[in-house]
C-alpha cells in the first residue's frame, strides 16, 4: 500500500514493514523516490525512524 503524507513524502506498507518515501529530483530534473527512513516493523516504528533521522541531520538552528 502506498498513501500520501504531504507533497513528496509516501508511507508505503507491504505484510511485513512500513517505510516512507521522499520524491527528489535527479541533476537531470526527473523526479524519482528516496527511501527516508528505515525498514520498520509497525507504523509508529516508521514514524519514529523518519523524525530520528530528520533530527540527527539537522542544523541546530532549525530544530524549534
Amino acid at each position: 500500500m502506498k498513501i500520501q503524507l504531504d507533497d513528496k513524502h509516501f508511507l508505503h506498507s507491504d505484510p511485513y514493514c512500513y517505510y516512507i518515501t521522499c520524491i527528489v529530483k535527479s541533476k537531470d530534473g526527473k523526479p524519482h523516490e528516496r527511501r527516508v527512513s528505515g525498514y520498520a516493523g509497525t507504523f509508529n516504528e516508521a514514524v519514529e525512524s523518519y523524525i530520528e533521522k530528520s533530527i540527527i541531520c539537522s542544523e541546530a538552528s532549525e530544530i524549534c
